[in-house]
């Protein structure tokens, strides 16, 4: 049989509980354990940024970080502590920061292992493997951290100049290499991102330039509309970039594909000849790597392996055909014939493309 209790202390507790819980009070214990929680979130988030803001990648901030969360825990029952509920921007704070750390980690960890892939061994020795699980990683990074939905655009800024100088190293290999399938799948992940750099404007240039020309059936390709052909894509794409290319201080690199480009597609000798006056306008340093580009797509010596496939021959034939064509109207295409007819380029290519160049070339 129950029996009421004479004990007024007692009583006091069961008005104090049935006060708390016609109020909707949190219990004492509870609500000084979240304030404890939300206190040290913060703390943690504030450790975090200082180490952000200092450029330190260490796991000293983190593991300080984790240890006063761990701190504020002690002392709390744990099903006390699944009815705290911390704060949902003290939440994406510390989401972000230990996104931002592990992308920190990931990207040293990547650049390693390629730098120790790639080391030593110079572009012909790169093994297809290496270079595949390279672009593998450079994708999951971009997917997973420089894409990451609900980014702050600060972040993803940051992010995105962080991987940049990695990316445009993964894919000058690539395009030195004839892996025209990594680079091409990599740009269609994200154009915009190497698009902002400079230094892969000048390599996608000439990526997709050397596609574009060495393309067979071009130029008619180039405007297929009716069956879509890829290479419609490519040309409107090359176009976009060359002009950036022109646009942003690098007009020989237009200029050497661009001259090409309209020898190819027929345009009037006139339109031709205005572009070559452009080229002899340029400053010396200009005017160097214009002769260097043109020289090295005329012999052959782009190609790092000096093996060339039925679109390098193509390449080379329409290079070759425009200096012979244009070597009169200009002494700076004529200077070009010369380098080649001497067997001057700055690659060596095949003894066949130095023997076509030179009975071509006179």
């Amino acid at each position: 049989m129950n029996t009421k209790s004479t004990d007024p202390t007692d009583s006091s507790d069961t008005h104090s509980q049935q006060d708390n819980n016609v109020r909707g009070r949190t219990p004492p214990s509870e609500f000084f354990g979240s304030m404890s929680i939300q206190l040290a979130s913060h703390k943690a988030a504030d450790i975090l940024r200082e180490e952000r803001r200092r450029g330190r990648l260490t796991l000293i901030g983190l593991s300080s970080a984790v240890a006063i969360i761990l701190i504020a825990l002690g002392g709390f029952l744990v099903n006390e502590l699944l009815d705290v509920r911390v704060s949902k921007r003290v939440q994406s704070t510390i989401h972000e920061e230990l996104s931002d750390v592990n992308f920190k980690m990931d990207l040293i960890v990547f650049r390693a292992d390629y730098e120790e892939a790639f080391k030593n061994v110079g572009i012909e020795g790169v093994s297809e493997s290496s270079l595949e699980s390279a672009f593998a990683e450079a994708e999951r990074l971009v997917e997973t951290y420089v894409m990451e939905p609900d980014l702050p655009v600060h972040e993803s800024s940051e992010r995105e100049r962080a991987i940049l100088p990695d990316l445009e190293k993964i894919i000058d290999i690539a395009a030195s290499v004839d892996r025209s399938d990594l680079v091409n799948d990599f740009y269609n992940l994200s154009p915009k991102l190497l698009e902002k750099s400079d230094v892969m404007i000048q390599t996608l240039v000439q990526h997709f330039g050397r596609q574009l020309i060495g393309r067979a059936g071009a130029p008619r390709v180039w405007y297929d509309r009716v069956r879509a052909h890829a290479s419609t894509e490519e040309y409107l794409r090359y176009s976009r970039l060359a002009e950036r290319a022109r646009d942003t201080g690098y007009p020989e690199m237009f200029l050497a594909f661009e001259l090409i480009v309209r020898h190819v597609d027929e345009r009037p000798r006139d339109e031709i000849v205005e572009l070559i006056r452009d080229a002899e306008t340029l400053n010396i340093v200009d005017k160097a790597n214009f002769v260097r580009l043109m020289v090295a797509h005329a012999s052959g010596g782009f190609v790092a392996s000096m093996e060339l496939d039925a679109a390098d021959e193509r390449l080379v034939k329409h290079y070759t055909e425009f200096i012979v064509q244009y070597q009169n109207e200009s002494d700076l295409i004529m200077q070009i014939g010369e380098i080649i007819s001497e067997g001057g380029n700055l690659v060596p290519s095949t003894r066949d493309q130095q023997r076509d160049a030179h009975a071509l070339l006179g």
